[in-house]
């Protein structure tokens, strides 16, 4: 019914009795290091630092499935979370925490970087 990043709210609704309920007001531009956001730019920014953040995960789970130290990693997707949340504040728009999860186990992991640089290595190994 609903996708992603659907923002619909759905009520019920009787003829004569109900009211419209109150909508939340958009935030209004924000200008942050320079660039002017206005609401539709905040949540695509949202959106991509969202997605960064996620990617990030990603790679902390394929570093540990290949025995790597994820310390690096795991310090970055913190330092990216508050800067995720920093510009939410600013914006005065709500965080979405859930939108940050990821569900280990569930992507493949041969995408990431650290499984890439793993396969890199092992070629040069054979080749010596």
């Amino acid at each position: 019914m609903n996708g992603y990043n659907c923002r619909h709210k759905h009520h019920v609704w009787f003829e004569r009795t109900s009211s419209l309920p109150k909508e939340d007001p958009e935030p209004e531009s924000v200008t942050i290091k320079g660039k002017t956001y206005d609401y539709y730019h905040m949540t695509q920014k949202m959106r991509s630092m969202e997605r960064n953040i996620r990617a990030l995960q990603r790679e902390r789970e394929a570093l540990s499935s290949l025995g790597g130290d994820t310390k690096a990693i795991s310090s970055k997707i913190k330092g990216k979370i508050r800067e995720y949340e920093e510009f939410c504040r600013k914006c005065g728009v709500k965080p979405d925490i859930n939108r940050l999860r990821y569900e280990c186990g569930t992507s493949d992991l041969t995408k990431t970087e650290a499984w890439k640089n793993m396969k890199k290595r092992k070629k040069r190994l054979q080749m010596n």
